[in-house]
């Protein structure tokens, strides 16, 4: 059963799959969605390398800390040997802390530009909503003429062979005009198609905007919890340096156990 964090990363990665398959606008808007995109990968690929290197530690570390758990409950359990076993423990856990603090580094930084692209966007909405006005007005003005041309035409007609000179003329004038109304509409449609798959483009980066502000919440949250763990293992040397009973070591590496459980189903 997936965890919250891998069912997170599974979700923004719907929205991206959805969002690379929609049809190109216009080389300016493809460049935006690419950029994007490749930011939004490398921060999930980024948090999913920080999920492996949490899931491998918990996973080395669990057996020492029982280990420990055992050693320390003994009465006359060797000082040095308890020492040596948590002096391996905050190698590892300060191994972790590099290599989280990179990843961390690179994962805030790259979130933080996703959702400028959606302000990117705005520009060009504007842009396709002005050229729609405008074509609609063109459109409304052919119409106009059109419906004067008919008139025209009609009126000629009725005249009979009175009209019959300018019959012809009327015609192919009306014609012309009709034609033009035509090929608006047909601009008019084709732009529509634009605004409508822009409007797509736009509603699914939104989605995949609040998609990774929840991946980062999540991932977040498991990062502070590491934290706080890696704090209380280095807590471990100070405590026996400064000679504290076995029997508090024991105690503290039971809340370590119960930390890393916590961790464990946070980063699944």
């Amino acid at each position: 059963m997936s965890g919250l964090l891998t069912t997170a990363i599974a979700s923004i990665k719907t929205t991206e799959d959805k969002l690379q398959y929609l049809p190109p606008l216009s080389p300016d808007i493809e460049g935006i969605k690419v950029e994007s995109l490749s930011d939004v990968n490398q921060v999930v690929d980024d948090i999913t390398k920080a999920q492996v290197l949490i899931q491998d530690f918990i996973k080395q570390t669990v057996p020492k800390i029982k280990e420990l758990e055992q050693i320390t409950s003994q009465k006359n359990a060797s000082i040095s040997l308890v020492k040596n076993n948590i002096i391996s423990l905050v190698n590892q856990s300060n191994k972790l802390k590099q290599q989280m603090n990179k990843l961390t580094t690179g994962i805030e930084s790259l979130s933080g530009k996703v959702p400028s692209f959606i302000g990117k966007l705005s520009g060009f909405e504007v842009e396709l909503n002005e050229k729609m006005s405008v074509l609609q007005s063109e459109v409304n003005e052919k119409k106009e003429m059109e419906s004067i041309d008919r008139k025209k035409y009609y009126y000629l007609l009725a005249l009979g062979p009175c009209g019959l000179i300018g019959l012809a003329i009327a015609l192919g004038i009306y014609f012309e005009t009709k034609k033009q109304v035509n090929d608006l509409e047909c601009e008019v449609s084709d732009l529509n198609s634009k605004i409508q798959s822009f409007n797509a483009l736009k509603a699914i980066s939104n989605l995949m905007v609040e998609d990774l502000k929840n991946v980062n919440l999540k991932f977040s949250r498991a990062t502070n919890l590491v934290d706080f763990l890696l704090g209380d293992i280095n807590n471990f040397i100070v405590d026996l340096n400064e000679n504290s009973p076995l029997f508090v070591i024991n105690m503290m590496l039971k809340a370590a156990e119960m930390e890393i459980n916590s961790i464990a189903i946070d980063v699944s």
